[in-house]
């Protein structure tokens, strides 16, 4: 049927249409054509179809700093309740935090150097999987003890299958945050002048599916980033976050996005923007992530990183060029913010915590240690991302007592949107991690 037959079709007749289709169906469904995937996405609150598909925001996870607690920022609105982690198969929840996300499902590991617990989780059903033991791999010509990073990313799409994937990355050792660990004899020169990523770049990938890890060679297409020697100094921040869009995944590495093409195992380098005007003594933060369009980046820069700039990845034919949505100085929006605590504000929750208790506005009284009055803030003030909205052009931040708010692009409009309070006022998030409900999937340890 085509749309145009579509929308002779009477309201309830297509709503009585789409309710006979199963979850799987509706899904590739939306996968036709923007049209089509509008029609679905107008009736997705039927009673058949709820919360089935992830295709709205319920809120975000973040991960301290300090004590690697785990909160669940939500929406007052958001009918999805996420509570505390107490139905694992552990002693020690509470060292778990969140690793990644994708479509719904929730990536939690421990961490450590050498992590041994993976679990992949469905905070809706409260299903669980745990993941076995991955096999260690040591970057080409790195000494067996030297420090490695390596992050781990999930890819579900429920458009596609009800299977899950976790793809394990091996990055070089750098020395911008990690001074004290890292190894600066664990490569020899001649090891230095090595490209990076190698032409043949090998990930240990876990399947749902198998039930297993498997080495998998992923072949580079074009350049690459520089050299070994070159990645060891690189900008990189303390967690890198991934993004997974139309069957590929991005993957934020050391200064650049590693474009990884899952349909026929290969991969492109696309180096981060940045700016002629940003300095790296500025010690800019990026965050790469999904929104409305496909994949975007943002950066912080300048002093208390207010400088805020917002690029959309564009595709088309085969380039990669990142196009500039905005540039805004978050100083002059912020200035005579009116922070007032509103009704609907959103609230936090710590899901690892030992007593999995409720940060509610009751974290008002940050709010007056940092205000000249009841209602403005003094400009001693810095912002870290939350990340994007993955449906909408909407950027979250964070302030440094607490404070989170919403900017959207196209109106430029600011919204304060509640407390995501910490353990103390300048307590800092380590990661963060938009969630969308999804009730499909297929986790085996609890069903």
């Amino acid at each position: 049927m085509d749309m145009a037959s579509v929308q002779l079709l009477p309201d309830d007749v297509l709503a009585d249409i789409l309710r006979r289709l199963g979850p799987h169906d509706l899904a590739v469904s939306r996968c036709v054509c923007k049209p089509w995937c509008a029609v679905i996405d107008a009736r997705r609150m039927l009673p058949a179809d709820a919360h089935l598909l992830p295709l709205s925001l319920a809120g975000f996870f973040t991960v301290s700093w300090t004590e690697s607690l785990t909160a669940y920022f939500s929406r007052p609105c958001a009918s999805i309740v996420v509570g505390k982690l107490d139905y694992l198969d552990t002693d020690d929840a509470r060292s778990l935090s969140v690793a990644d996300q994708c479509n719904g499902l929730v990536l939690l590991h421990r961490p450590t150097l050498w992590p041994d617990d993976q679990r992949v989780l469905n905070p809706v059903t409260r299903q669980w999987a745990k993941l076995p033991p991955y096999p260690h791999l040591v970057s080409p010509c790195m000494k067996q003890d030297s420090y490695q990073r390596e992050d781990m990313y999930l890819v579900f799409d429920p458009s596609v299958s009800p299977h899950y994937e976790v793809f394990l990355f091996h990055s070089v050792p750098y020395n911008c945050y990690e001074v004290d660990v890292v190894d600066e004899d664990a490569f020899d020169p001649a090891v230095k002048k090595m490209e990076w990523p190698p032409s043949s770049y090998t990930l240990r990938v876990y399947s749902s599916k198998t039930r297993q890890w498997e080495t998998k060679p992923f072949i580079r297409e074009g350049e690459a980033a520089g050299t070994i020697g070159d990645m060891e100094s690189a900008l990189s921040p303390g967690h890198c976050h991934a993004a997974y869009w139309q069957r590929a995944l991005y993957v934020h590495q050391h200064d650049f996005v590693i474009r990884m093409t899952l349909s026929n195992e290969k991969y492109k380098v696309i180096k981060l923007p940045l700016g002629l005007d940003v300095r790296t003594d500025d010690e800019p933060e990026h965050y790469l992530g999904k929104s409305e369009k496909g994949v975007y980046c943002a950066l912080l820069y300048g002093n208390n990183r207010l400088g805020v700039r917002i690029w959309f990845l564009d595709e088309i034919c085969g380039k990669m060029d990142w196009l500039l949505k905005r540039d805004i100085n978050l100083g002059n929006l912020l200035a005579n913010y009116p922070w007032k605590h509103g009704d609907r504000s959103w609230t936090t929750q710590y899901v690892n915590d030992e007593i999995g208790r409720s940060m509610t506005p009751a974290g008002a009284k940050f709010e007056s240690d940092y205000s000249t009055n009841d209602n403005v803030i003094v400009p001693e003030y810095t912002v870290s991302l939350l990340g994007f909205h993955p449906y909408r052009e909407i950027i979250f931040f964070r302030t440094s007592f607490g404070r989170a708010m919403a900017y959207q692009f196209n109106s430029s409009e600011i919204v304060d949107t509640g407390y995501l309070q910490g353990k103390g006022p300048h307590d800092c998030v380590g990661g963060s991690f938009a969630y969308t409900p999804c009730r499909m999937g297929k986790l085996s340890n609890n069903m």
